[in-house]
């Protein structure tokens, strides 16, 4: 497998339908290999159908070109003028060859584009993998004030617990982009 097979698409709901099987064995495979340190919800066609806002703009998937499946996919909502990963993942054997940093860059250029100001995504504790795949890309780990502005855009009760999100499922690490950083790669 090489990168140059793989398609970056944005994820509409006619991209959906087409790849909804692909996407679903992709999220048991990860369930499967990381449990809790991937998500204590795993993820069924109601969620993947679930209507949020701006979702059908800002999310893409990434599609082998020689097989015709999706490999991975960037699922994200918008909240105010910031945009939420809900998803990020890639297919054990497609990892490594930049595709999820391909989802960053098509998702930073349109987000820049439409004027909004931050990307956050929650990393489940357990994944400190994700965590720092996150922090090398030049994600900031919210904590005390910053963690307060994500509970507060987002309308979380959970529990600020200075560095991370204690929620009854879990504790989470809350990582944020500012969209205005991004560079765009020469």
């Amino acid at each position: 497998m090489t990168s140059s097979a793989i398609a970056i698409v944005q994820l509409t709901r006619p991209v959906l339908a087409q790849y909804l099987a692909d996407l679903l064995e992709l999220e048991r495979l990860v369930v499967a290999e990381l449990g809790i340190a991937y998500d204590v919800h795993p993820w069924g066609v109601p969620e993947f159908e679930l209507e949020v806002p701006s979702k059908w703009d800002f999310s893409w998937s990434a599609v082998d070109t020689a097989t015709d499946k999706a490999v991975g996919c960037l699922v994200v909502s918008r909240f105010g003028d910031n945009l939420h990963a809900h998803r990020n993942i890639v297919h054990p054997d497609y990892r490594r060859h930049g595709i999820a940093s391909r989802f960053l860059e098509h998702h930073f250029a349109k987000a820049q584009a439409a004027g909004l100001n931050y990307f956050t995504a929650q990393v489940p504790y357990d994944n400190r993998a994700s965590r720092d795949w996150y922090l090398n890309r030049g994600f900031g780990l919210l904590k005390d004030e910053g963690l307060a502005w994500y509970m507060d855009a987002r309308g979380s009760t959970d529990e600020n617990a200075r560095d991370h999100l204690a929620t009854p499922e879990g504790q989470w690490w809350v990582v944020r982009y500012t969209i205005s950083d991004y560079t765009p790669p020469a």
